[in-house]
């Protein structure tokens, strides 16, 4: 009952700060178009390909330091791929990786300090962002009803839709629901444009996910303990994040 109370309190303050996060960071090149996710039926499935790698944590020496200046897009090499989404095959722990994907020395030691309390990052690309289904939603008169989310590894989560917040244009916005099959589970994604971060939080599997948007058509995914990751907002931030009471609309 504990684990689950928890896991509720995560999901209502993930949601704003990812929503924060979403409209604070820079906008830089444009999203990743690709085809229409095609997974596999199971709640969370792995995508084909080869077996998952899990190395070790923090292997490498690296610092602040390593940061270059400009951000790149894509600075990871893709190690496997399923219709919809590729995964990179480095511990996003580990500080020369850090370097890598980090945007300044700020963001750096965010996650350096953060690195106490997940049990995995990694970083991922995605070949069709949600901003990408809602247009081909309105293109085919059809309301967005589930999509595809990373995981590790290879790992996919299949989230149906039960509400949606959209602008007009398509363009920003957020949804809600669950993971297909599980209904104690509870899932949401915000989006701008190609950018997108979202939380999965499914007791019952033991899945608790974060997904932090990066570039358009990039999320660095983290794998966290509830009890012990706790994203605990300041006042100024919850004050300028948007989206705190979004309309449960579904959209069709």
């Amino acid at each position: 009952m504990r684990k689950h109370s928890v896991a509720i309190l995560l999901f209502a303050l993930c949601l704003g700060v990812v929503a924060w996060v979403l409209w604070q960071r820079p906008q830089l090149g444009a999203p990743q178009a690709g085809g229409t996710p095609h997974g596999p039926a199971a709640r969370i499935a792995a995508a084909p390909g080869t077996p998952p790698r899990f190395p070790p944590p923090m292997v490498n020496a690296g610092g602040a330091g390593a940061i270059t200046s400009g951000v790149k897009l894509r600075p990871l090499a893709v190690a496997r791929q399923s219709q919809s989404i590729a995964w990179t095959a480095e511990d996003a722990r580990d500080p020369a990786v850090i370097a890598q994907i980090a945007h300044n020395k700020d963001e750096y030691a965010k996650m350096i300090d953060e690195n106490d309390r997940i049990k995995r990052r990694q970083l991922v690309y995605l070949k069709q962002t949600a901003a990408d289904l809602v247009q081909l939603a309105r293109l085919t008169g059809q309301p967005v009803q589930s999509m595809m989310l990373p995981g590790l590894d290879g790992q996919q989560v299949k989230f149906d839709v039960v509400a949606s917040d959209l602008s007009p244009s398509g363009q920003t916005g957020s949804f809600s629901g669950h993971v297909e099959g599980d209904l104690d589970s509870i899932v949401s994604v915000a989006y701008q444009f190609g950018r997108e971060a979202f939380t999965v939080v499914s007791p019952g599997t033991g899945t608790y996910l974060v997904g932090d948007p990066r570039e358009p058509g990039e999320v660095i995914v983290k794998s966290i303990d509830p009890d012990v990751y706790v994203p605990w907002p300041d006042a100024h931030m919850m004050s300028n994040m948007p989206g705190m009471s979004p309309q449960n609309n579904v959209v069709h």
